[in-house]
């Protein structure tokens, strides 16, 4: 959009050079030579050219030759960063820091004397090394935390949303297709779409889809027989999210995920290459003043994600719609519309739309600078899901060792899960009291009873989800068996959790482990990306209601889930993702308890590796 000084220069231009100029078109040339303003009105065509309208530059210079014009992608004038600053080197780190200064420290970690007496070029029985000695265990502790809480803060990111820049008059010309649910025909949502769509110039075709009996192949037919209808697409908008009911034989799937899912696939079965745009409402939160009302809608922003960089010439982007639209939304959503991935920068594909649109970005965010609260500590019973898997067994051991008083681990297997019995011998010594039992909490029966269990002197206090199973299945092969497979131990043991909960008033810690698949995709994690960043939502749901929540999306730990061995280690490390120690992603997880995180990242991100792998089919 033009700014207002900018206006008032090309309408003075316009207006004084009509005269001389006569019935002459209003060219750059023309103008250029006529007026004195040449600066001004060069400023104006850069602000037009940055607002996205083409400009015959070589009409500014009408002699010959003609001047080399390169192409500059006009993202890189609004300063809008798409990569993440690599954190500063720490100094001996092999970076070009002090290397004296590194011996010196390290031997003060280590309590090792004679390197200490050395660096300093001293005797080891100085006095300067004797007075030194009674302070060395406190500095070499001071030492080993400040650089594990450095490495920590390096390894915290969040979302953020900024503001996008605008068109004044989008047009949508040619054919469209909205593609929704039966039974929402006259849904709120799917009636701003049309008026968005009608009223910029596109001719629209609606697609109603029946989303609790679509199979590929009938929808495939049905999308090739509007698009015949049709002719010649420019883009498709699904509005299928919109249905969160369950579906009727895969209770864990929203039958909105289960059909775009159908829709994704089926668009590849037909001749269509128009981009798909899918839509939600009220599936995310852009700050904390913005409530996030429809969780179960957030599973198909995770989906889309995975789809997008499995299917990068498909999918268009994601657009979440405001739950209390005014008169410029529709302006609002034809204008990202207008978007086209074939630009020669990258179109924001991850948008809401509040007051203005929005686009979504990751962001460093660093360990709060203000005075450290007092540490969490566990207190009563704490109910550990997926609790006899290896990231349980880590967290296991830490509450121990922070003297939880109770433990229930609780899993499918119980008891009969591989090294029970060695954990509870490991940890018998310590005063915690560790209950193993077996519970399905994806059974709502099963665990009110376990619930139900829990000795009112020792009241439930803290709940860590970290149930779930990993996921290597190409887009092309999600079917509803998959998808359920996938999202009852996570999405649908979150929501048990969370509706058999939310009354208890000594619960203070809800903690869902979350993946980084839900931050930034990740390909052929379709289902797995869509439940986590249903934890991720439903963390934001529970703030926004007053209840405690804190979702971490984690990159792979060492040893341990989807990098338990040296091959998928090396795998995520030569993409730019290294694994996390697990004693160190404790800490975080202490620290995330202790500053009262909603929803954080924690990945060790090597910005010089990930970018280039991340982007290399898909570059917004």
């Amino acid at each position: 959009t033009l700014t207002t000084a900018t206006q008032h220069t090309l309408h003075h231009l316009a207006t004084e050079a009509e005269p001389a100029l006569g019935a002459q078109p209003l060219t750059i040339a023309t103008l250029s030579r006529k007026q004195s303003d040449v600066q001004g009105f060069g400023r104006a065509l850069g602000q037009l050219h940055a607002s996205g309208l083409g400009v015959e530059w070589a009409e500014w210079f009408p002699a010959a030759p003609q001047p080399r014009v390169v192409a500059l992608p006009t993202y890189a004038f609004q300063r809008q960063r798409f990569w993440v600053e690599p954190p500063a080197p720490r100094a001996g780190g092999g970076h070009g820091g002090d290397v004296v200064e590194e011996r010196l420290w390290q031997a003060i970690e280590e309590l090792d004397v004679d390197t200490l007496s050395s660096t300093l070029n001293v005797q080891r029985d100085s006095p300067t090394v004797e007075a030194l000695m009674p302070a060395l265990p406190v500095l070499s502790t001071w030492r080993r935390e400040h650089r594990e809480q450095s490495a920590i803060g390096s390894w915290r990111y969040g979302i953020t949303w900024e503001p996008i820049p605008e068109s004044t008059s989008p047009v949508l010309a040619g054919p469209w297709l909205l593609v929704l649910p039966a039974g929402y025909e006259e849904h709120p949502a799917v009636r701003l779409a049309r008026e968005a769509l009608d009223d910029h110039g596109a001719l629209r075709t609606d697609v109603v889809i029946d989303c609790a009996v679509a199979e590929r192949q009938v929808v495939a037919e049905q999308l090739e027989r509007a698009a015949d209808s049709a002719g010649s697409l420019d883009g498709v908008v699904s509005l299928l999210a919109l249905d969160e009911n369950p579906h009727p034989d895969y209770p864990a799937v929203p039958t909105g995920l289960a059909t775009t899912t159908t829709l994704i696939q089926a668009l590849n079965n037909t001749t269509i290459t128009a981009p798909l745009w899918t839509l939600t409402q009220g599936a995310t939160t852009t700050h904390t003043t913005d409530p996030l009302p429809n969780p179960h809608q957030a599973h198909t922003w995770g989906l889309a994600r995975v789809a997008a960089l499995e299917h990068p010439h498909q999918i268009a982007g994601l657009i979440d719609l405001p739950t209390n639209p005014n008169h410029h939304t529709t302006h609002h959503l034809a204008t990202l519309l207008t978007q086209t991935p074939n630009q020669t920068h990258p179109p924001h594909d991850q948008t809401a739309i509040r007051n203005t649109p929005l686009t979504r970005r990751l962001h460093h965010t660093p360990t709060p600078s203000t005075p450290t609260p007092t540490p969490w500590k566990p207190t009563g019973t704490t109910l550990i899901t997926g609790g006899t898997g290896a990231l349980a067994t880590h967290i296991t051991r830490w509450l121990a060792h922070q003297n939880a008083p109770h433990i229930i681990l609780t899993s499918r297997t119980g008891p009969n899960a591989p090294h029970t019995q060695t954990l509870t011998q490991e940890l018998n010594h310590l005063n915690t009291t560790i209950t193993i039992t077996t519970c399905d909490i994806t059974n709502r029966n099963q665990l009110q009873q376990l619930l139900n269990t829990i000795p009112t002197h020792q009241p439930l206090t803290t709940i860590i989800h970290t149930a779930g199973i990993a996921e290597n299945t190409p887009f092309e092969e999600l079917d509803l068996p998959h998808l359920d497979a996938v999202l009852r131990p996570k999405s649908l043991g979150a929501l048990h959790l969370h509706e058999l909960t939310r009354e208890m008033k000594d619960v203070s810690a809800f903690v869902l482990f979350s993946s980084g698949a839900a931050t930034w995709g990740g390909s052929r994690q379709g289902a797995y990306a869509a439940a986590n960043t249903y934890l991720d939502a439903l963390a934001e749901h529970r703030r926004a209601h007053g209840l405690p929540a804190t979702s971490i999306a984690w990159a792979p730990w060492a040893e341990s889930g989807m990098a338990a061995d040296d091959a998928a280690s090396a795998y995520y490390s030569r993409r730019g993702m290294n694994p996390l120690p697990p004693e160190l992603a404790v800490k975080a997880l202490h620290q995330a308890l202790t500053h009262n995180d909603t929803t954080i990242t924690i990945a060790d991100i090597d910005w010089h590796k990930f970018p280039a792998s991340f982007t290399a089919q898909r570059p917004s």
